[in-house]
């Protein structure tokens, strides 16, 4: 069975549409009357598009855009053929179909029509916020990704989508990117490792070469608002409200991101001469930089980033004699709830020096990881609070 050829003078009897179909139907209003067709119907529509060549089967006509699928009750036959000469067959069916495509054509004209005055009456109303949806939509469509230049290849960013939004070992915040492209020189696409950072990895190829840092200028609901405006015109009271505050969020996100960039820069001059850390058990001192609890199969444990002397940072499990003294430095009146927070501000900017296993990163030689480490009689913690101070 397929499409019937060859029907310039063919009799309608036994003939009737099954399907009318809009060939170029208005982006924001997809055809669904799909779902009111038997599945006996469908499997005949899709029939007679396999074998359709784009033009009507009655007079040859390909410049379309209503056709009508009709099917012979009597052969199975299926054929396409242009709205006006099904018609003009007086098939059917077709009436019917042309005036529900008409009531529904009508309807989606209303609709965008009010969408339309929806969308002039908010804009007017709130005119530079949407200027800040149209200048969003230009940079990333309805999509949340961080754009901006490769750092690798300087590409403008446009089709990065392979984003992931970082927090390093120090608690900064950093925004990978790589571009959609590709397979350049067989790279393989980045995975994120145990230790929170990527690693090449198998997977879609993405060339290596195009790992970016890149601000932070993507916003989800924002995102959502643009497809809002686009779909329904107008923004709810709270919606407006909510992203009046967006302009000033993304522009302080990306203010830290900028700080923290050049921050690193800073880093990596300072620690141009300065030679890596090295393996094996040492005594270390530093200043605590950053203190956080992590999950393990063990329960709960306290990590710290420590800046050495030299400038190299090691990550690792707080001394626990050291836990138990800051425990004993936080105001005993301290809420539950403020506990950690307590706790961090004494531990942080504090002087420490301990003893551990050192173990250098694979991606960084100015930074490590510490094991077993341990509070000797030669060890000191010295709080950074004034109040605080003398106490080790």
């Amino acid at each position: 069975m397929g499409v019937k050829k060859e029907v310039a003078d063919f009799d309608p009897t036994n003939w009737e549409v099954i399907w009318d179909e809009d060939l170029f139907p208005p982006e924001d209003f997809p055809d669904r009357s799909w779902l009111g067709l038997s599945m006996d119907d469908r499997r005949r529509v899709n029939r007679g598009k396999e074998d359709w060549d784009g033009s009507c089967r009655h007079c040859g006509q390909t410049r379309l855009r209503f056709i009508s699928f009709a099917w012979n009750s009597v052969t199975d036959e299926v054929m396409v053929l242009g709205q006006v000469c099904a018609i003009r067959a007086e098939l059917p069916g077709v009436n019917e179909l042309l005036q529900h495509e008409a009531r529904k054509a009508e309807q989606a004209a209303k609709e965008r029509e009010a969408i339309r005055q929806a969308r002039d009456g908010w804009d007017a109303a709130n005119a530079e916020l949407a200027a800040f949806l149209v200048a969003y939509a230009d940079i990333h469509g309805e999509g949340d990704f961080d754009h901006g230049p490769c750092l690798g290849c300087e590409h403008d960013g446009s089709d990065h989508r392979q984003v992931f939004d970082l927090f390093t070992e120090d608690g900064g915040q950093r925004t990978l990117s790589w571009c959609e492209g590709a397979g350049v020189d067989g790279g393989k696409v980045a995975i994120r490792s145990k230790r929170g950072d990527l690693e090449a990895g198998p997977g879609k190829a993405v060339c290596l070469c195009r790992k970016a840092l890149v601000e932070p200028n993507g916003d989800a609901f924002v995102a959502d608002m643009v497809r809002t405006r686009r779909l329904y015109g107008a923004l709810t009271e709270r919606q407006t409200e909510v992203l009046a505050k967006k302009p000033d969020q993304i522009a302080q996100r990306i203010e830290r991101f900028l700080s923290f960039a050049a921050k690193l820069k800073e880093r990596e001059a300072t620690l141009a001469d300065v030679p890596g850390l090295t393996e094996g058990r040492q005594d270390l001192t530093g200043v605590i930089q950053s203190v956080k609890e992590q999950e393990s199969d063990y329960g709960w444990t306290l990590k710290m980033v420590v800046e050495l002397e030299d400038g190299n940072r090691v990550w690792g499990t707080v001394p626990a004699a050291v836990e138990e003294l800051a425990n004993g430095l936080v105001p005993q009146d301290t809420d539950h709830q403020d506990w950690d927070d307590a706790r961090r501000q004494v531990l942080v900017g504090g002087q420490i020096t301990f003893t551990a296993t050192v173990v250098p990163s694979n991606d960084d030689i100015h930074f490590g990881f510490t094991k077993r480490p341990s509070f000797t009689k030669k060890s000191v913690f010295i709080p950074k609070a004034a109040e605080l101070e003398g106490a080790n």
